[in-house]
């Protein structure tokens, strides 16, 4: 027969629904970092996809000091 709601791990859940908050939680400034990073990255990384597709060499020369900039603002954070 099944337990239904008062199974163990419900159980465990009802008498600290609120564990997830225990965790220590991000400044406003990692947290800003980190949304940074990450757009920095999705830019490198559509630059990266468009730099292998172009074939116009003025483009490709352009979009490589795109990427360096881009690889350089990462590594400063």
């Amino acid at each position: 027969m099944a337990r239904g709601f008062e199974s163990k791990g419900s159980a465990e859940y009802a008498d600290n629904p609120l564990d997830w908050r225990k965790r220590p939680r991000s400044s406003p400034d990692e947290v800003a970092k980190t949304k940074r990073r990450e757009e920095l990255e999705l830019t490198r990384s559509r630059i990266q996809h468009e730099l292998d597709a172009t074939t116009s060499d003025m483009r490709r020369t352009s979009l490589r000091a795109a990427l360096q900039h881009i690889e350089g603002e990462i590594s400063k954070l």
